[in-house]
């Protein structure tokens, strides 16, 4: 943590308010102290995830972008589902993927329960949710949203050069002093 390091190498669910927590310290710190945007030092993101929980992500995605200090993702093996929101919501011009990497793309699954009635509240809800998360990716890659429509009729794998192609980051890592703080 000194190194304002965040591994995320994990299901995705509520524990992701630990690092939540963290990423607003930092900003508290940096604050206090009056340090200037661009001499602040870098939080860093490194994604290793197969998704999880979207109200958790969500959340944490709203963090990222409150975050004044400059936060750098990296997609380490595989970004998919949340941890590819998490991947592209890294501030612009600081989105790495390392070569090999995956990341994935898609409209998620859920889990409905109850009466008629509560699994259409249920069903509205996560449509909603659903929309806000394509929005998301519209606004933070350059996916179009009738390529969006079109790719997430299933499951959509991007490899390295694809993740740099559909801006979901914004480098291949050739170097590995790319990525360290």
């Amino acid at each position: 943590l000194k190194n304002r390091e965040l591994w995320i190498t994990k299901d995705i669910d509520e524990t992701l308010f630990q690092e939540m927590q963290q990423i607003i310290r930092w900003n508290k710190e940096d604050a206090d102290k009056d340090i200037p945007i661009e001499n602040r030092k870098k939080i860093f993101i490194y994604v290793h995830s197969y998704g999880g929980d979207l109200y958790s992500a969500m959340g944490f995605l709203s963090v990222m972008k409150l975050s004044k200090t400059p936060i750098v993702t990296v997609n380490l093996a595989c970004a998919m589902s949340c941890g590819a929101m998490i991947l592209i919501n890294g501030h612009k011009g600081h989105r790495y993927c390392l070569k090999n990497s995956t990341a994935l793309l898609h409209s998620g699954s859920a889990m409905q329960r109850g009466d008629f009635n509560a699994v259409q509240q249920q069903n509205q809800q996560y449509k909603n949710l659903i929309s806000r998360v394509h929005n998301n990716i519209i606004e933070n890659t350059t996916i179009s949203k009738s390529t969006l429509t079109k790719k997430l009729k299933t499951d959509w794998y991007l490899d390295d050069a694809q993740q740099l192609q559909y801006s979901l980051v914004d480098h291949i890592v050739d170097d590995i002093s790319q990525i360290l703080n």
